[in-house]
């Protein structure tokens, strides 16, 4: 029993060994909220969060924040890996001895085909932008109750506030935005209805 207690580390440092590879990797993976979705992993996608797995740096691992009904991907908590974390999937080597990958999800209870039409009138312009961006509400549906959020690729916001009931065109003054790409987040609610991206000169 003690030797198969053994076994598994062992057989990781013989294939680190055999192919050459930097290091292993403690790998954690977690969601919120806890019932919002899952994390799929290379070829498996885990039950039950937080998950922890070991793996191996110098082989490309693909990892993807997957919603469940109801819910769409908001962002990862930022970690040293990731370049993006508005982009639900990572598909790059693990350069670091440990890392956890949390995924964020945001409630669309409303009905997803009701979202995407809700979401169907909102735009931003101009992009990149300077001082000042835009954000329109043009669609067939009137969205009343909204209000945004400015994130960066960190996951962080930037800036926050409520949109106007009274009028289809709303000026964001983002001087406090440093140069960069930006997601702004639209709420109806607390129902999540649009991210559109747009960059910051």
């Amino acid at each position: 029993r003690n030797e198969l207690r053994c076994r598994t580390p062992q057989v990781r440092n013989h294939i680190q060994g055999a192919f050459g590879l930097p290091q292993q990797v403690d790998m954690t993976l977690d969601v919120y909220p806890a019932w919002a979705g899952k994390i799929h992993i290379s070829t498996i996608e885990p039950d039950t969060y937080p998950w922890n797995g070991v793996y191996f740096d110098g082989v490309p691992v693909k990892i993807e924040a997957l919603p469940a009904p109801g819910y769409s991907f908001s962002h990862w908590e930022n970690n040293v890996l990731l370049s993006d974390t508005l982009n639900p999937v990572f598909n790059d080597l693990l350069s670091t001895g440990a890392v956890t990958f949390k995924a964020y999800f945001d409630s669309t209870s409303v009905g997803i085909a009701q979202v995407d039409d809700l979401g169907k009138g909102f735009s931003v312009y101009p992009s990149p932008a300077t001082d000042y961006l835009v954000v329109l509400n043009e669609g067939e549906y009137v969205v009343q109750n909204c209000t945004y959020e400015i994130v960066d690729l960190n996951g962080k916001v930037i800036m926050h506030g409520a949109l106007s009931n009274q009028s289809k065109k709303n000026v964001l003054d983002i001087h406090a935005c440093t140069t960069g790409m930006y997601v702004v987040k639209i709420t109806s609610k607390g129902q999540s209805v649009k991210n559109m991206r747009f960059a910051k000169l």
